[in-house]
């Protein structure tokens, strides 16, 4: 890591903890001791709120040090010392909008030994003869299997791979050229490594939703992933960009059925497999992201509940710390991260939401969302600037948290409840319009 770099990633830590020692200060203003004062209900919501706060804060400063350790001692790498095939699996449904541009953007990868393999699924559009064209004029290979699951086409995908390395990437994405250089070159130099989770990025161009879904992908999924990374424990390795050990899928049984997050679930057993997975950043992915509400809700809903079957298909951790103390961390870790505080977060904006309109006082709420938009605009400015990413999505963080951040969190939680219950549920494609990467 060059000097300049080390000293930009220090000057943005000193500034972040200056500005949340200032959040912290905030409690002591007079406005906190009018809130602080509150008897009765307000007081106990406010109580609550203010240690939740301290907590939520502790846990950005956590990972915040560990994703900085992360960036600091990452090794830095970039081609192979040798070329080991690789079997790219493309598994796809009623995907003949997008799947010739992420095939052709597997031209353009800078590695001499690999195959492509294409799955189709049991389409009922034109994907399978737009797949036997490119398969015509491309070095790829066409797989056809009656509609069973983006799981079991994966699964066929590996099975019939020859390579000693499979990347996993989805219909409707586009890959850069140095993904596979840098993931091999990973591989190479750690051989417990069972993935490397590549940086997943919005690829189409829109409105005010895809930003603030871009400011989310940066902000929350990749900042945590960089944390994790730094414990070679990324708790997912995104369905998009995911370069794996073959004989790591081998040993774990490859991708399960049970789920609607059979990412989630492959990378958890891979963990307690006691395989290593890491994060690279420069391993970027485009993908398309949904354009409509409707769509983002349908989205979330299903990666929330397929997340929380996939905590459930691995729970056993959590109950024997002794078998495994590292297990039960991490399954502990994962299952608050994905689940206890998205819920946390709804129940706490409910419940200060709920007094202000009871009591008619709007403090409790406001200070609620005073001190989380300060820490959003912070985080949202570290990270942007961490990734050379858009500057303008700073400013979705002054209205995220009480916007689109509240509604993701709202319908997360409604998501949680239904798996709880045990209603039914179904995957919910998402409809396909393409990318525009110029």
């Amino acid at each position: 890591m060059n000097d300049n770099k080390l000293f930009a990633e220090f000057f943005s830590i000193f500034m972040l903890l200056i500005v949340l020692a200032v959040m912290a200060i905030a409690f002591s203003r007079n406005e906190a001791e009018e809130i602080f004062a509150l008897q009765g209900w307000g007081g106990l919501v406010v109580s609550c709120l203010k240690y939740y706060l301290v907590f939520i804060i502790g846990r950005v400063v956590f990972h915040l040090v560990f994703s900085f350790a992360n960036i600091v001692f990452r090794p830095v790498v970039s081609r192979p010392k040798t070329y080991p095939l690789v079997s790219i699996l493309v598994p796809c449904y009623n995907e003949e909008m997008v799947l010739e541009e992420a095939v052709k953007s597997l031209l353009l990868l800078d590695y001499p030994n690999f195959e492509v393999l294409i799955i189709d699924d049991g389409s009922t559009d034109g994907t399978l003869e737009v797949a036997n064209k490119l398969s015509e004029r491309l070095r790829t290979r066409v797989i056809h299997q009656f509609n069973a699951g983006k799981a079991s086409a994966l699964n066929r995908g590996i099975s019939e791979a020859a390579g000693e390395y499979v990347l996993a990437m989805d219909a409707d994405s586009s890959l850069d050229s140095q993904v596979l250089n840098l993931g091999i070159a990973h591989m190479e130099r750690q051989p417990k490594l069972g993935a490397v989770a590549g940086n997943l990025k919005v690829g189409n161009r829109g409105g005010a939703l895809l930003s603030f879904q871009k400011l989310e992908y940066i902000s929350g999924l990749n900042f945590m992933k960089e944390a994790q990374s730094f414990l070679k424990s990324v708790l997912i390795v995104p369905g998009p960009i995911g370069l794996f050990r073959k004989a790591a899928l081998n040993e774990v049984g490859g991708y399960r059925l049970e789920t609607y997050a059979e990412d989630a679930d492959l990378t958890i057993r891979l963990l307690v497999a006691n395989y290593q997975i890491i994060y690279e950043p420069r391993m970027i992915a485009y993908t398309e992201a949904p354009t409509k509400f409707s769509a983002l809700i349908a989205q979330r809903y299903r990666w929330a509940r397929g997340t929380l079957q996939s905590i459930k298909l691995n729970a056993k951790w959590l109950f024997s710390p002794a078998t495994s103390f590292r297990n039960f961390f991490l399954m502990s870790y994962v299952t608050a991260e994905t689940v206890v505080i998205p819920v946390c977060n709804f129940l706490f904006a409910l419940a200060a939401i709920h007094y202000s309109l009871a009591e008619g006082n709007a403090l409790v709420v406001g200070y609620l969302f005073y001190q989380l938009t300060i820490l959003d605009l912070v985080l949202a400015t570290y990270v942007v600037s961490q990734e050379r990413g858009e500057m303008q999505l700073v400013a979705y963080a002054f209205v995220n948290r009480m916007t689109y951040a509240l509604a993701m969190e709202t319908f997360r939680f409604f998501a949680v409840l239904d798996e709880i219950l045990g209603m039914p549920m179904k995957w919910n494609k998402l409809k396909r319009e393409g990318m525009n990467l110029k």
